[in-house]
């Protein structure tokens, strides 16, 4: 009898087992993604909002509780609501940031949240595409595990501004799994386009998707004229036309003027630069992209002037590492990487088109570098640096334990990055240290102090900035309120209108400047001055309020 148990208890274990492993197998990635993501990234939860969060969600009244709008208004408005010159239109991301707002009101750890189970969504779903897409088991799930824990992904995980990138990327993928399954039939096409179309909504740079999708088709030898190639990708194109005709009649442009996005001379140099200099000061750009998702080891939230300075020569030496780079591949095509050729390629020319709308080669971009553009991006960097990885370790054992060792590197840098994000002045005081070149960064770091009271040490990061940068209307503001602060006012009154020579319309400038005036007596030349400040944004509130103020005043002339 107990023989017979045993065998019953066997058989039924054998009967059984089977199904339990697949689901454990099937359980057990997804759930080391989460715990992954978690360990990389929760140091963020604690944080405030920081940078660009200020005044594109928790300073727009749009995402306040007295607002009377509702999500369907998130089709209707500008990505930075009033300011038309942006030009960016991202109704999905702006949809989630207020659908945020109702249900958990403005409070940041929500919105760190909300993104960081975002990325864990973005790699899970890249999990399933390498997948299926390469047919590798274990490659794909080293390269999603690299992806979800990378340093250079914590500007698109931890800040909510970071939420447009994450989005996209989602949707992108999501498109492409439904691409791989069109196979002459119409509905994967369908919701290849749909997503497609959220990306869009998400952000402006899933135009790369009809070209990626190309080079799918191409790695996978299915580039043939047949009637199920041209329909899927007039399908695709039918999404992207519907996106700029809705897009034209929501906000009144379709391709907006995106020269007047930002400061050239501060922001991205390199777009005043004319070909061959631009294309090889791009070059040097996208080399540093590179070298920071080999080694993240120093990172930061801003590379503007004169952090990254543009190539005015074939002298220039960072042109050697580009010049390297480029033989590192050849190096890989010829010898490393050769039965993976088709491969190399396609991982090679994806990198180069998902960077098309951020690398300043065709389209001026606001930012001469930044880390989160390189969330889509890095992707295929990563993958081919994993290819490198496993074709240059054979023996398992070692390839496990340096494949460990770079995941948990990779999730204490992030960790430790992370907390860099904690709150604008720890930001600032983590951006001195990787950019002390940058001028924005000091500029910023002033902003910090001033609002702490310290203003002898906003003056002093000002000077800083405008030792890099002397015509920086922004740091000579800055360095002008902070002397009226200490009472010193005709330092003051010196800093403010150098400021306007530089720039005639800076409305800071004006506002403080006019304050400066009425302050000191000189009424009618604050009225002056706030009358053209009052030109440049007539619904100004505090302007506004006190020139009505001075106005009816009775030794101020009508």
């Amino acid at each position: 009898m107990l023989l017979k148990s045993g065998n019953f208890s066997s058989a039924g274990t054998h009967i059984r087992n089977p199904l339990f492993h697949r689901i454990l197998k099937s359980a057990a990635v997804p759930a080391l993604i989460f715990i992954l993501n978690f360990l990389a990234y929760y140091p963020s939860l604690g944080g405030d909002f920081v940078f660009d969060d200020i005044s594109l969600i928790k300073n727009d009244p749009f995402y306040s509780s007295d607002a009377r709008s509702g999500l369907i208004d998130s089709w209707g408005r500008n990505y930075w609501g009033d300011n038309k010159d942006q030009g960016l239109y991202r109704p999905l991301t702006i949809c989630s940031y207020k659908l945020t707002a109702i249900v958990a009101g403005l409070n940041p750890f929500w919105f760190r949240l909300g993104n960081l189970c975002l990325h864990f969504i973005a790699s899970l779903l890249l999990y399933f595409y390498l997948r299926n897409f390469l047919q590798k088991e274990k490659f794909a799930i080293f390269a999603t595990f690299l992806f979800a824990v990378h340093p250079i992904h914590s500007e698109a995980v931890v800040p909510a501004f970071g939420r447009a990138e994450l989005l996209c990327f989602i949707f992108i993928i999501a498109g492409f799994i439904f691409h791989r399954q069109v196979r002459g039939k119409i509905f994967p096409a369908i919701f290849a386009g749909i997503f497609s179309l959220f990306a869009l909504w998400s952000k402006e740079n899933a135009l790369v998707f009809i070209p990626l999708c190309f080079l799918h088709d191409w790695y996978e030898r299915n580039v043939v004229l047949n009637r199920n190639f041209l329909t899927k990708y007039s399908v695709y194109l039918s999404f992207f036309c519907g996106y700029l005709i809705l897009k034209y009649f929501s906000v009144g442009y379709a391709f907006p003027d995106l020269g007047r996005n930002f400061e050239p001379a501060i922001d991205n140099v390199i777009v005043t630069q004319t070909f061959p200099m631009r294309f090889l000061s791009a070059g040097v750009v996208q080399g540093l992209a590179v070298y920071k998702i080999i080694f993240p080891a120093l990172l930061s939230h801003d590379y503007s002037f004169a952090q990254i300075l543009p190539v005015y020569g074939f002298n220039d030496l960072r042109l050697a590492v580009v010049f390297g780079m480029g033989a590192l591949v050849l190096f890989c095509f010829f010898f490393l990487l050769s039965a993976r050729r088709r491969l190399l390629l396609f991982l090679c020319f994806s990198y180069l088109v998902s960077v098309i709308p951020v690398c300043n080669i065709f389209v001026p971009s606001g930012t001469i570098f930044g880390e989160r553009l390189m969330y889509l991006p890095s992707l295929w960097i990563i993958v081919l640096l994993s290819l490198i990885l496993f074709e240059t370790l054979r023996n398992s054992q070692t390839r496990f334990i340096i494949c460990a060792a770079i995941i948990i590197v990779c999730i204490i840098r992030s960790n430790v990055r992370t907390r860099d994000w904690e709150n604008d002045m720890s930001l600032a005081a983590a951006g001195v240290k990787s950019s002390p070149k940058s001028a924005k960064i000091w500029r910023n770091t002033a902003v910090q102090f001033a609002e702490r009271g310290d203003y002898v040490s906003a003056i002093a990061a000002s000077n800083k900035a405008l030792e890099i940068y002397p015509n920086y209307a922004a740091a000579l503001t800055n360095r002008g309120y902070c002397k009226i602060m200490l009472g010193d006012i005709d330092g003051a009154e010196t800093d403010l209108r150098k400021a306007l020579d530089i720039h005639r319309r800076y409305l800071p400038a004006l506002h403080n400047l006019g304050s400066l005036l009425a302050n000191t007596g000189r009424k009618t030349e604050a009225m002056e001055v706030w009358k053209e400040a009052l030109k440049i944004k007539p619904d100004h509130p505090e302007i506004l309020k006190k020139f009505r103020q001075l106005k009816d005043e009775p030794d101020v002339p009508p």
